[in-house]
């Protein structure tokens, strides 16, 4: 799994581990493997949504802010492809 998860960095990855999956053998790795990809803080890729019982605040928080920096400068690059959102089209004229 986290083979998969470091090699397609731009697969958009989805895990959650539920309260009853208590006894997941991984969770220190997982964890690992969080705080990894938040240090980073890398948004050239989509980074990866994970939940999981024990997950730390900082964690959960980071990888929200770098799913919500992501996504948003995907929108900001749609709307904003020559620096602005052709607001100088109100000054040409017709």
């Amino acid at each position: 799994m986290f083979v998969f998860m470091t090699k397609h960095k731009f697969a958009d990855i989805r895990l959650n581990v539920n309260q009853g999956s208590s006894n997941f053998p991984y969770m220190s790795q997982l964890q690992k493997y969080v705080d990894q990809i938040v240090q980073e803080g890398s948004i050239q890729h989509p980074p990866p949504m994970i939940s999981f019982p024990g997950q730390s605040e900082e964690s959960k928080r980071g990888l929200m802010k770098l799913y919500s920096d992501f996504y948003g400068s995907l929108s900001d690059d749609e709307n904003d492809e020559d620096g602005n959102e052709d607001d100088d089209d109100m000054f040409d004229e017709e």
